[in-house]
């Protein structure tokens, strides 16, 4: 649970509120809150994109989310991520780290670390 891992990182319970159209808790001092819903059975045209590997993903047919709330901090901080670029294949670079360690130690246990 990521909520758990986030408090467990701060040595301390992270503080949440629920959600104002569901029943879904965020971190309390979270700059925005996007709310929504995937609609079934709905698929709009999205992309392309430029990807973490500095390649562009194909025009494909999307989920499309349908917007409940939005709500934010006074003066919230929206920071981005620019596609293919040094910051963006860092964060990515992260988690695949964690999932191929693991993957690798399955099968080799003498597998110490991974770096992408």
């Amino acid at each position: 649970d990521e909520l758990e891992i986030a408090g467990a990182l701060h040595g301390a319970p992270l503080p949440v509120a629920q959600c104002v159209t569901s029943g879904v808790h965020v971190p309390a001092f979270a700059e925005i809150v996007i709310e929504g819903r995937i609609l079934p059975n709905v698929r709009e045209p999205e992309g392309p994109f430029g990807e973490f590997p500095k390649y562009y993903s194909a025009q494909e047919a999307r989920e499309v989310i349908e917007v409940t709330a939005v709500t934010h901090r006074r003066n919230p901080i929206f920071h981005t991520i620019v596609p293919a670029e040094m910051e963006h294949l860092l964060l990515g670079a992260i988690p695949r780290e964690a999932t191929l360690l693991a993957h690798l130690q399955r099968s080799h246990p003498a597998v110490n670390d991974v770096h992408l």
